[in-house]
């Protein structure tokens, strides 16, 4: 009889435990599921900051360097600023066009993805006469 009474006390016990762990998971969920729907919805209320990327030009000597020129305007309601970037890569302008476009693009998208800007989306097809890249769109909350 006493086995019998230490036996229903360990599955009681046991019982007990996993109803409470059950418990904390459940409410460790709903906290997490009510954290990302205010955090939805202090983004719907704060809205987006916007930005567009376009390289502006690519020039350079024919022996020396070729230097890649871009640009982000950075959009608000009262109006646009813009921020230029510079990058040279070693080489003649026909050979070292795609190169200097290509570190350039790599360099203000980092930069942007390192300040929270995601990318959105090209325009049209995200390409231009020759394919290169013509403007890339990016956003991020607003502060």
């Amino acid at each position: 009889m006493r086995k019998n009474v230490r036996r229903s006390v360990l599955i009681l016990s046991g019982s007990l435990l996993l109803l409470v762990a059950s418990l904390s998971v459940s409410l460790i969920a709903a906290s997490l599921v009510a954290q990302n729907t205010a955090h939805a919805r202090e983004l719907r209320r704060s809205g987006w900051d916007y930005g567009v990327l376009t390289v502006n030009k690519v020039y350079g000597s024919d022996t020396e360097k070729t230097t890649c020129v871009a640009s982000v305007c950075y959009l608000k309601s009262s109006g646009a600023h813009c921020e230029k970037f510079e990058t040279t890569v070693d080489g003649s302008l026909d050979r070292s066009a795609v190169s200097a476009r290509t570190e350039a693009l790599a360099r203000v998208i980092g930069k942007l993805g390192d300040e929270g800007w995601e990318m959105l989306v090209g325009d049209g097809l995200g390409l231009g006469k020759e394919g290169e890249i013509k403007s890339l769109y990016f956003r991020r909350a607003k502060h």
